[in-house]
């Protein structure tokens, strides 16, 4: 197939002939065909055959694990390096080299703020991996779960389209705050896991929640005892589901 293009040069014009071997078969189209198109038209044929080649960029050397959540992952209390998201670091770094953690945990938050914080992150520093962590203020607030559930999911949906693993951590409430709504507030985190077929770690403070050696003197925020607890057990939980993407230290 012979494509002859005329391409303008001022008041002169030149002919530019450009030789596809298609099969006649193939495209349908006489072999002999003479197109005139604008310099402009010319121009965007180049731009769409090399931007499939620009797009093909080489995979990342390292798995970025973003942690996003609350004062329980910010660490209230404690020092930076105390937080479970560092431990966490610290025992994953035993068996796997290759990955790198954010701690994405602020105080304060709910899941109100998760969607676009995960959307900031994505500009800064695209996550390969998000452990949701968030949704203890949103109990504490009194936030109705319908809510907090609708915006946990478009956390899930927006990571997902971005090609983002999702691993979720289940949270509790006091049983003051009655006990309907702490039921319906557990079963959010169930309920989304199953629905999406994410991986799910039943309860955060599993093991450190009304133990007063593993707490603050508030009765809420993990102490340094607290935070290592944590990071033991999320260990586990992120070896079990994440070990295909991490690069143990033999394979390096």
């Amino acid at each position: 197939m012979i494509l002859a293009i005329q391409q303008a040069q001022g008041n002169e014009k030149r002919n530019l002939t450009l030789k596809l071997n298609i099969p006649h078969h193939f495209t349908g189209l006489n072999p002999q065909i003479k197109l005139t198109w604008k310099s402009k038209l010319f121009s965007s044929l180049l731009i769409l055959l090399v931007l499939p080649l620009l797009a093909m960029t080489p995979a990342k050397d390292e798995v970025h694990i973003l942690i996003l959540g609350d004062s329980l992952t910010d660490g209230f209390g404690v020092n930076r390096e105390d937080t479970w998201p560092s431990l966490l670091s610290i025992e994953l770094s035993k068996e796997f080299s290759g990955f790198k953690i954010t701690n994405g945990g602020i105080s304060g938050a709910t899941t109100s703020s998760g969607l676009q914080r995960i959307q900031w992150y994505n500009l800064k520093d695209k996550p390969d991996v998000i452990i949701i962590a968030l949704g203890s203020n949103d109990g504490l607030r009194g936030v109705r779960p319908k809510d907090s559930r609708v915006n946990i999911q478009k956390m899930i949906d927006y990571a997902s389209i971005n090609q983002m693993k999702v691993l979720l951590t289940g949270q509790k409430i006091p049983p003051n705050y009655g006990k309907e709504y702490s039921l319906e507030f557990e079963e959010i985190f169930d309920r989304l896991a199953k629905k999406n077929r994410i991986p799910l770690y039943n309860f955060l403070l599993e093991g450190v929640a009304g133990d007063p050696t593993m707490n603050l003197s508030d009765g809420i925020h993990p102490n340094e005892n607290g935070h290592q607890r944590i990071a033991e057990g999320m260990s586990g939980f992120v070896k079990n589901h994440l070990g295909s993407l991490l690069k143990t230290k033999e394979e390096i």
